[in-house]
């Protein structure tokens, strides 16, 4: 029996990256703009930002995505209320259906948020640090990079980009998900569920014993399930979310760290200051003066300024998190 093949159509070719970023931008964050060659997309992890382009302003909150065309000149600020991490990585490719998507930002569902996370786990993977540093132009490969990330960060993104353009087109509901095997399925709505419900009470001291009679399932199969799906234990995953968020209010500076370490559910200012230094990489005041040291540059005219690094969107991508929320 005679077979025929058929050559397989690429709709979309990303074919060079020149930039995979993470800042974390404080209140006050001003760049004043530039423009380029090539594509750029960027992703509003937390907070909310004002961006210009070719004179028109956006107003992008949190779950928000746009993308630059190549030579549209771009411009970014802060809201001067709430501090932003943002993600961004910027792309060359020949593909004209990507015009649909020219200065375009779109609210990112479900699906779509764990396309991104994808992206971001694999780049983290593949690309050596710093990632925060914007005028590092240069994308230097990671030693011992696991086989195949640089492809599966290209399949991701290409993916990603069509589901956009189709959501532009209309094809798509903003609401449609992608389909798992019912085992799989059950698996990530409980985690996501968990990671919820951790979100929502990140005032509180919560317990292991809390958290499994809520959800009622066993402290074996939730730590175990947490584990093989965050990467990380449970309760510790808990205290990495409350000290992402205590960065958050440090660098909108509306309260001190005694407010924070109240605000947070820690027992003591010790308590919290010893839970930053280990999941921060540093003590709150250190943190601080850090913040204001790069506010200082920025004041005296460096807008492209170092912003301040956090593995927050590296914390959601291994997690696969993908709730929204303050």
């Amino acid at each position: 029996m005679n077979y025929t093949g058929i050559r397989l159509r690429n709709y979309i070719n990303v074919d060079q990256l020149f930039s995979f970023h993470y800042f974390e931008f404080t209140k006050d964050y001003v760049f004043h703009g530039e423009k380029h060659d090539f594509w750029e997309l960027f992703y509003v992890d937390k907070g909310e930002v004002i961006v210009h382009v070719d004179d028109v302003q956006y107003e992008l909150k949190q779950g928000d995505v746009m993308l630059y065309k190549p030579n549209a000149y771009h411009r970014l600020s802060a809201n001067r209320v709430t501090a932003s991490n943002l993600f961004d990585i910027a792309f060359e490719s020949g593909s004209p259906v990507l015009e649909h998507l020219a200065n375009r930002h779109f609210r990112l569902n479900e699906s779509e948020r764990g396309m991104l996370a994808q992206i971001v786990k694999e780049g983290f993977r593949a690309f050596a640090p710093p990632y925060h540093v914007p005028d590092a132009h240069t994308i230097e490969r990671q030693s011992g990079a696991p086989e195949g990330c640089e492809q599966l960060l290209r399949s991701y993104l290409e993916i990603l980009l069509i589901h956009l353009i189709r959501r532009a087109h209309g094809g798509q509901e903003p609401g449609e998900k992608l389909l798992f095997v019912p085992k799989e399925k059950r698996e990530r709505d409980l985690v996501r569920s968990v990671t919820a419900f951790l979100r929502d009470r990140l005032d509180q001291d919560l317990s292991l014993d809390a958290i499994c009679e809520s959800f009622n399932v066993g402290k074996t199969h939730i730590t175990r399930l947490f584990k093989k799906r965050t990467g990380y234990p449970l309760m510790e995953y808990f205290k990495r979310l409350k000290v992402e968020q205590a960065k958050m209010l440090v660098r909108e500076e509306q309260h001190n760290f005694t407010e924070i370490a109240r605000l947070l559910g820690y027992g003591s200012i010790h308590h919290f200051s010893k839970a930053f230094k280990k999941y921060g990489g540093m003590t709150p005041s250190e943190y601080a003066k850090s913040v204001q040291a790069r506010a200082g540059e920025s004041r005296a005219g460096d807008d492209r300024g170092q912003p301040y690094w956090t593995d927050t969107l590296a914390f959601g991508a291994k997690t696969g998190d993908t709730k929204q929320g303050n």
